[in-house]
C-alpha cells in the first residue's frame, strides 16, 4: 500500500491554470462591449472634508464623459440601500 493517498480525483487538472498564471485568462472586468460606459467615483483626498461646491463643467468638457452624477441627482429618490431588511437569526 502506498504511503500517500489522494482526496478526490488526482487525475483532474485545473483547465485554466496556465492561462491564469500567464495573464492570458479573460475575466468579466476585462470584457468590453459596444456602447459600454464606465463609472468612476471621485472622493475628497481630505478626511472628514465637507464638499461645499462642485462644478461639473470641466469634467463634462472632457471627451468621452457622458454625465456627472452628484448627490443632487438623488434628492427626490428618498430610498437608499437594500429594499429588503434581513431577518435576524
Amino acid at each position: 500500500m502506498s504511503k500517500h493517498r489522494y482526496v478526490g480525483n488526482p487525475k483532474l487538472q485545473n483547465v485554466d491554470g496556465v492561462a491564469k498564471v500567464t495573464g492570458q485568462a479573460r475575466f468579466v472586468a476585462d470584457m468590453k462591449v459596444p456602447g459600454m460606459l464606465v463609472a468612476k467615483v471621485l472622493r475628497s483626498p481630505h478626511p472628514h472634508a465637507e464638499i461645499v461646491a462642485l462644478d461639473p463643467a470641466p469634467a463634462l468638457a472632457v471627451p468621452g464623459v457622458h454625465a456627472v452624477i452628484t448627490h443632487d441627482d438623488f434628492v427626490e429618490h428618498g430610498a437608499f440601500g437594500w429594499p429588503i431588511r434581513d431577518a435576524y437569526i
